[in-house]
């Protein structure tokens, strides 16, 4: 019998990976008959060495896991031995979320219990209806979820030596003082980006992609409204501060008979907590040279980047699960943060009100986030009354308000018409599952140059410049 889709190769992968290090996690799932979870001979026979330490030394191997494995891989050719070290290194990488591989096994020993007992049940129905009843209430009564007894809160202390590394751990946003008010982001978690009609929302995505990429991390960004062509050039702008090569305030070529050259481009900056403005000159994503040497700088830094396209409308939940699992499967690629710019812009189907899909697929997307134990980033339109508004509220999510309790955390991206001509906006916190809600700080951005954030600072001192500026108004007036 053939497993369940919903034991993923991510999820086997993730067994493989708590069987070698997590003793408590290798008890629980022990006792379990896992032929039908692994349909493969290598990651059963990884299993079988992790059971096999287990029963005989009553912890997990650990360390000791690529000494049972050299002792197996012995007498293997060498293209397998090669293949194994691989899946075994890949495997290693991984940070699963123990709590929910065991929800997932404990589902697929359910569903596996319950197609048995209707078997065995349908045998003997019309001859003994009472056993029959007892087959299948048996089969309906038992879970693994038995077998785990939950935290022992007053005597279990294991979980705390980890805390200071998951704070560690987190994704950092690349704006200093979001990062002050939030902590970073973390994997597991489903981000949305709120924003105005042409409000910096795909830029935003970017922006949080670059810097992912930048510390080390895989990124998969799928877009349904930008061409895939547009997304690269935007990154490219990103990584490097190039310019679009277009005629826009602001900036200028420097050779006005070819545009292909550099630009100069009128760009903010703080000195001691002001900010100024001075003029820079910048290559344009038409210098392929340029564009090069950016993306082998970046290469160093160790993260990968892949974007995807799906026209407008058409990529469905089940599409983007499908290639999330080929890219794992045949590319090696499982990425750490997805961005998916954004969901209102797959196909939602047609059944039930459209608030009602909408959520459906943003619940989608947080089982993602937990499956797959990575950061997931999307965005989401505001109503038409927020748009320029000083500040956006979770009453401002577009079609539904449930979206605010979906996601885990929701940023947004505001802008007065002032700010816009000034070049800077200010990110909200609008919703946050572990910490502050209803703070912000400010943003200098220069869009010329692909940055959404080149600087940022404390709404306090945002604040204090406003106040400053309406006394000199005052004083002008009073001067007149």
């Amino acid at each position: 019998m053939q497993p369940i889709e919903s034991v993923t190769q991510h999820i086997q992968d993730s067994i493989i990976h708590l069987g070698i290090v997590d003793t408590d996690f290798l008890a629980i799932v022990r006792p379990m008959d896992m032929s039908q979870v692994f349909p493969s001979s290598i990651p059963l026979n990884c299993w079988k060495i992790c059971c096999d330490y287990f029963d005989h030394f009553g912890k997990a191997p650990q360390d000791h896991f690529h000494d049972e494995v050299a002792v197996w891989i012995n007498k293997l050719t060498k293209e397998d031995k090669v293949y194994i070290v691989d899946y075994i290194q890949k495997i290693q990488k991984l940070t699963p979320d123990k709590k929910y591989v065991l929800l997932r096994l404990n589902n697929f020993v359910k569903q596996r219990r319950l197609e048995k007992a209707l078997i065995d049940a349908a045998e003997v129905v019309e001859k003994n209806y009472g056993k029959a009843s007892e087959i299948l209430y048996s089969a309906l009564d038992r879970s693994i979820e038995e077998m785990e007894a939950g935290l022992d809160y007053l005597y279990d202390y294991s979980g705390i030596k980890d805390r200071y590394q998951l704070s560690e751990s987190r994704i950092k946003t690349g704006i200093g003082d979001l990062d002050r008010l939030i902590g970073g982001l973390d994997r597991g978690r489903l981000v949305c980006i709120m924003g105005a009609f042409k409000g910096k929302k795909s830029w935003s995505l970017i922006h949080f992609g670059k810097h992912a990429v930048l510390q080390g991390l895989k990124v998969l960004h799928i877009t349904h409204e930008l061409s895939r062509e547009e997304t690269e050039a935007r990154y490219d702008m990103a990584f490097g501060a190039l310019v679009d090569g277009k005629e826009g305030p602001k900036k200028h070529p420097t050779d006005l008979d070819d545009f292909m050259k550099k630009w100069e481009v009128e760009s903010s900056y703080l000195e001691d907590g002001a900010v100024k403005y001075n003029t820079i000159i910048r290559p344009t994503i038409y210098d392929l040279n340029e564009v090069q040497k950016i993306r082998n700088r970046v290469k160093g830094f160790g993260g990968k980047l892949r974007i995807r396209k799906f026209p407008a409308g058409s990529c469905t939940m089940e599409d983007m699960l499908g290639y999330i699992h080929y890219l794992e499967k045949f590319k090696g690629f499982h990425p750490d943060v997805i961005i998916n710019d954004y969901v209102e812009k797959m196909n939602l189907g047609t059944k039930d009100e459209l608030r009602h899909r909408i959520n459906d697929v943003y619940l989608a997307h947080k089982r993602l986030a937990d499956e797959l134990n990575v950061l997931v980033i999307t965005a989401s339109q505001v109503i038409r009354s927020a748009i320029r508004s000083s500040k956006i509220r979770k009453e401002h999510f577009a079609e539904d308000i449930q979206k605010a309790g979906n996601v885990d955390l929701a940023l947004a991206v505001c802008q007065s018409e002032e700010e816009i001509s000034l070049e800077r906006g200010k990110i909200y916190v609008v919703a946050n599952r572990t910490g502050a809600e209803d703070v912000w700080c400010q943003i200098g951005m220069n869009i010329n140059i692909g940055q959404f954030a080149l600087w940022s600072r404390p709404s306090w001192m945002a604040s204090q410049e406003i106040m400053d500026s309406v006394e000199d108004e005052k004083s002008a007036m009073l001067e007149i």
